[in-house]
């Protein structure tokens, strides 16, 4: 990820503040922590259109690479598991999904841990099941992920009876 101009794909938002505060106020630029697709051509008005896909700190990224790469955004995240019904969906937010994400140190395997609605361990089938389901759509939802995967990393997902851990980025 870098903080440079971009013309397309993923981006960190910058901001920088309005005519006519900049002809009598420093120069300052806000890095909002956002992650946004920059899409060229996207709106008549505009050349160049962007598209929300969460906060960078919640990204799964890979900090092991030359330049970090955000290889799961957080709406990646969120669309997969809004269509996995088997996901538990509670938490301080209502309707907040019981996941995480992480790399596991040392070596090049995506673990994706939710909390199931049921007991994995009394419905071990379905709870396999469910992390197929899950997997599939998180490939299906993630170019970066079907990328990565394909350059040699390894996604598990894990259903669970209790909350996954409270980190879900790198």
């Amino acid at each position: 990820m870098t903080l440079r101009p971009v013309e397309s794909g993923l981006a960190m938002l910058v901001l920088t503040e309005l005519y006519p505060f900049v002809k009598t106020l420093p120069l300052i630029r806000y890095l909002t922590g956002d992650l946004v697709e920059v899409v060229p051509g996207a709106c008549e008005v505009d050349p160049v259109a962007f598209a929300p896909k969460g906060r960078y700190a919640r990204c799964l990224t890979d900090q092991a690479a030359t330049q970090a790469r955000v290889l799961l955004t957080q709406t990646e995240l969120l669309d997969a598991v809004e269509e996995t019904p088997e996901v538990l969906q509670a938490g301080p937010a209502m309707g907040e999904p019981r996941v995480a994400m992480r790399i596991e140190r040392g070596s090049r395997e995506i673990v994706v841990e939710f909390q199931s609605r049921f007991s994995s361990e009394y419905f071990a089938e379905a709870a396999r099941a469910a992390e197929a389901s899950l997997a599939r759509r998180l490939r299906h939802a993630s170019p970066s992920l079907r990328s990565a995967l394909d350059e040699g990393y390894h996604l598990k997902v894990i259903a669970t009876d209790r909350e996954p851990p409270a980190r879900s980025g790198s």
